[in-house]
């Protein structure tokens, strides 16, 4: 489920929280779908209904209402009416696979969703409540769910598992679609002996390439690391020295700036790039270590997986859902208006922000909380770019 909660919640911060469910909250429409013994409250469906209306504003261009617009070919209301069934049938099928596969959340895998659930209602409890969305109905619907698609994903794409991948095309995919490489960085500016502030001279930047240059060869010749070159240029000059760490990042992800570098350096090699603020010494490392590093760390390995097999997983995972021939309250269902989720503040689409947010992104990291396992995982071992 992608980034499902921030979806939804830049919907609950621009709503005017106008649901109103007074009589709708007899016996029968606190539901909102079955299987056996396992009921889905009708909150569940709404936080759904919610998280669907938001994927398809982000589909639809600012200048046009949402729901005058069309997403795949499908008018916008259909479409987010049958993606908030899809999560719905969805979280039944992750409920039942691992029920299939002997399979339960562990002590630690719950408290993770308890956590989830706590961080985000000491937040947005009156803005969900207001919603028709319980505590509870969001922990089943969201933090729950999000614990389970990892887990699944995990078992299924694993090793042993039943669509497991092949090693030799994970690797493939890892060297296709990501950079390993480390890098260190140093400001064009100083201080002062007052603290301020210093743009450095021509020459000096002249001397301040130079120098990193001859650390870049350095480093090329294997005569020192990346690291080791970041630490004594520090020590030797005062400065703050930015070090990286070692990183896996998304081609589609990384900075122009050091996509250009590392698009045009071979493995084991380093250079020196300028940016606009200073100058990176950025070495590109083998795919092999970089791959190595990954797989020997499960959080990391499953990033990778979800990066190759989001998309699939998660279209597998509604298709099979929808087969499991769970019982829909129309009742209860029918009476959640999405007009209701909307307002003059997120009436239109809203694809052009989204564009100008995305390109405006720096690297992030991919080791992130569990609850966004089934997110883009553009960075699988990241520390912030200065």
């Amino acid at each position: 489920m992608k980034n499902m909660l921030k979806k939804t919640v830049a919907l609950v911060l621009a709503l005017a929280l106008c649901l109103s469910f007074a009589g709708c909250y007899s016996e029968n429409n606190t539901w909102a779908a079955k299987l056996g013994d396992d009921t889905m409250p009708i909150g569940g469906y709404i936080y759904y209904l919610s998280t669907a209306y938001n994927e398809a504003a982000m589909k639809i261009s600012s200048d046009m209402e949402v729901l005058d617009g069309e997403v795949d070919g499908q008018p916008a209301q259909e479409w987010i009416e049958n993606r908030a069934l899809d999560y719905l049938y969805g979280s039944y099928y992750l409920e039942t696979k691992l029920q299939e596969l002997g399979q339960e959340l562990t002590e630690d895998e719950e408290a993770q969703a308890d956590s989830i659930t706590n961080s985000t209602w000491a937040y947005y409890q009156t803005a969900f409540e207001n919603m028709g969305i319980s505590r509870d109905s969001f922990h089943r619907a969201y933090s729950v769910y999000s614990i389970q698609y990892q887990k699944l994903m995990k078992l299924l794409y694993g090793e042993g598992g039943e669509m497991a991948i092949p090693q030799e095309e994970l690797e493939q995919f890892y060297q296709e679609s990501y950079y390993p490489y480390e890098y260190f960085y140093v400001s064009l500016s100083t201080t002062d002996e007052d603290g301020n502030s210093v743009e450095r001279t021509d020459e000096e930047k002249e001397e301040l390439k130079n120098t990193l240059e001859d650390y870049a060869k350095q480093i090329t010749a294997g005569d020192m690391t990346v690291e080791e070159a970041s630490t004594e240029y520090g020590e030797e000059t005062g400065e703050n020295v930015s070090y990286s760490g070692t990183l896996s990042t998304a081609v589609e992800s990384i900075t122009d700036t050091l996509g250009t570098a590392l698009a045009e350096l071979d493995e084991e090699s380093a250079t020196v790039t300028e940016a606009s603020s200073g100058y990176y010494v950025v070495y590109k490392r083998s795919y092999a270590d970089g791959f190595a590093d990954i797989t020997a760390d499960e959080d990391q390995t499953t990033s990778l997986i979800a990066a190759m097999k989001g998309d699939e997983f998660e279209a597998y995972v509604m298709e099979q859902g929808r087969s499991l021939g769970v019982e829909l309250n129309q009742g209860a269902i029918g009476r959640v208006k999405l007009s209701s989720l909307i307002d003059d503040s997120n009436r239109n689409g809203a694809s052009s922000a989204a564009e100008s947010s995305e390109s405006s992104e720096t690297e992030s990291s991919a080791s992130s909380e569990s609850s966004e396992v089934s997110s883009e995982a553009s960075q699988v071992s990241s520390q912030a770019e200065e």
